[in-house]
């Protein structure tokens, strides 16, 4: 700003541009003192003198939002927007005064233009106080997530002894807080046999978002009738959801009955390929052999191999 009051003292073209400039500075100056009012006319000035300016409608609009006049910064926000349609910053100030003043279908559309422009990612808008409150209204349901966490479970169809089974959950957060998973142990009547994890980083109005899909295959070896669960995903953030238990059933000839005891739980296995070597009583191992007692486990991202393992348990200290 210095350089451009002191070019417009000496060149008579620039010095509409350094009265800008000065409005600008002025305006933002009463603007961090709280004084709204004054900031909204010297910012109206700034704009005056620089008409083609994108960023000065949007500093006016943020001085009369601060005082009330919702109605007046969306009008600013519209001019900012006219001037450059791929400001995301601009759509994402709309979204936020049309939310402030109730108008929430053409909030939520704004919202989601700003999100697919790169202006947050759906988990940080969800926390803005702006959008918050409205997490759950319909007119956000494709927008912001409804919870820090959203996890759901697909149940296996009934199948036969010496066949085989699998579990499927599906969670979807913030990718800078991958979800896991954690559980009871399996009837005895299911044996697992391996373990497929696969991420899915999000893109555009998605950015910031991870879908993991945690697949357990079980063979089965006895007939039983009974549920894995309840089962718990949680959040590097703190978020927490509950599961209810996955129904399982396993037919075979009359008379058959299920194994007494259980297996233990594998449903956090695979994050040990890229989280770290060792969780609870559970060994990784890398390499074509397979160790005794183990199970093939795999990371995927986008579908694709990232990597490959044996899951065991690791051995006991005496």
């Amino acid at each position: 700003m210095l350089i451009l009051l002191l070019a417009g003292c000496t060149d008579p073209a620039l010095r509409p541009f350094a009265d800008a400039a000065a409005a600008y500075d002025a305006g933002h100056s009463a603007f961090e003192r709280g004084q709204y009012s004054d900031a909204s006319a010297e910012f109206g000035r700034a704009r005056a003198l620089d008409p083609s300016s994108s960023t000065l409608p949007l500093w006016q609009g943020r001085a009369l939002a601060a005082s009330g006049d919702l109605a007046g910064a969306v009008h600013a926000a519209d001019d900012a927007i006219a001037r450059d349609p791929d400001s995301p910053v601009a759509w994402y100030d709309r979204a936020a005064w049309r939310a402030r003043s109730g108008d929430l279908a053409l909030s939520a559309s704004d919202l989601h233009r700003a999100l697919d422009l790169g202006a947050a990612t759906p988990w940080a808008a969800a926390l803005d106080p702006d959008f918050a409150p409205h997490r759950l209204d319909p007119a956000f349901a494709d927008v912001l997530p409804p919870t820090d966490l959203i996890a759901t479970s697909e149940p296996p169809e009934s199948g036969f002894v010496g066949g085989e089974l699998s579990i499927l959950v599906r969670l979807t957060g913030p990718a800078d807080s991958i979800p896991g998973l954690s559980g009871p142990p399996v009837p005895a009547c299911l044996q697992p046999s391996r373990v497929v994890e696969d991420d899915t980083v999000g893109t555009g109005a998605s950015a910031g978002t991870v879908q993991r899909d945690i697949r357990v295959y079980f063979r089965t070896v006895a007939v039983c009738e009974g549920a894995v669960g309840p089962l718990r995903a949680s959040a590097g953030s703190g978020a927490a959801v509950e599961l209810a238990a996955v129904p399982v059933v396993v037919l075979g000839p009359p008379g058959a009955s299920a194994l007494a005891g259980t297996s233990p739980a594998l449903w956090f296995v695979p994050a040990l390929l890229h989280d770290g070597a060792q969780a609870g009583s559970f060994t990784i191992h890398e390499g074509a052999s397979r160790p005794a007692g183990s199970i093939p486990v795999e990371w995927r991202v986008g579908h694709q191999a990232r990597a490959v393992g044996w899951a065991a348990h690791a051995p006991t200290s005496p």
